[in-house]
């Protein structure tokens, strides 16, 4: 699944337009691209790359980037987190002024079950880009398939607050059997911050609710990802999410002490207001001896 955005910036600077390199020349400078030091304004046809993949399969997806300023731009473009499995067809890019180049992107799903993770980078100076891409691996012959959604309302949460999910497995060969199902959260430098499993029979088609804890999540991109295995078969499927900065993120330590500050507060308040009744009752009962 590719989902598709542009993000403009204006920018009104301009600078006579040099002569292109070559198409496909790997080059950090030369003749064409972008004067040196100007802030490069383009926009990328994709954020994500979601993409289900039999063991030692090979596919191509397509990246389009277009030069929004009225000058040459060179960009360039590279590969995080998924060596030997992904790989571009161009790693720099010479645009003319308000156009567009379309570059490949080869995967090659590797032989061991897994969901792989990574990004691609797009980037010229002053700007940067990143397209995450999930790879998600399957058995060639399946016999139940397996998918997760997470909602649009938590595609972007805050830490702590917890991820819910939808997880459908759908039984295709006819006949049922055991499963072990693995949750697990992941970024998009291939570390694992989450995976506990479970096992149970299915026969017909499941849906449920799934939530992730997340208050172990450092602010970022993740996937919330399943693994199903079963025999002679599994299949994966992942979903990407945001951990967004707290805006309100107070240390324990200085939480503690404006707790014990107010705390102090309202014990003087508290204090105060019987003393003060204190002081009324007996002057009331003054004046009422004095009428006597």
């Amino acid at each position: 699944n590719l989902n598709k955005s542009s993000v403009t910036f204006n920018i009104s600077t301009a600078v006579p337009a040099p002569t292109p390199a070559p198409a496909g020349e790997i080059t950090g400078g030369g003749g064409g691209g972008a004067a040196p030091g100007l802030p490069v304004n383009f926009a990328v046809d994709v954020t994500e790359i979601n993409i289900r993949m039999v063991l030692g399969e090979e596919k191509t997806r397509t990246i389009t980037v277009r030069n929004l300023a009225d000058r040459w731009a060179t960009i360039y473009v590279r590969v995080e987190g998924l060596d030997g499995i992904a790989e571009i067809s161009e790693g720099t890019l010479n645009i003319e002024p308000l156009q567009s180049k379309t570059l490949n992107v080869r995967i090659k799903a590797p032989q061991q079950p897994d969901i792989y993770t990574g990004k691609i980078i797009v980037s010229a100076t002053g700007m940067r880009k990143e397209i995450l891409v999930m790879i998600n691996t399957q058995s060639k012959e399946l016999l139940f398939d397996a998918s997760i959604i997470i909602p649009d309302e938590y595609k972007n949460i805050r830490r702590g607050e917890n991820l819910t999910s939808q997880v459908t497995l759908i039984p295709i060969g006819g006949r049922g059997v055991d499963i072990i199902l693995t949750y697990m959260i992941k970024d998009f430098e291939g570390k694992t911050f989450f995976k506990e499993s479970e096992t149970f029979y299915i026969d017909e088609q499941k849906s449920f609710v799934k939530q992730f804890i997340t208050d172990k999540l450092p602010s970022g991109n993740y996937i919330a990802g399943i693994e199903m295995t079963y025999p002679g078969g599994f299949a994966t499927s992942s979903a990407q999410f945001e951990v967004a900065k707290s805006l309100w993120k107070i240390p324990s330590v200085l939480l503690l002490a404006i707790l014990l500050v107010a705390s102090i507060i309202i014990l003087i308040i508290v204090i105060l207001e019987i003393v003060r009744h204190k002081k009324s009752v007996k002057l009331l009962y003054k004046i009422k001896r004095g009428l006597k």
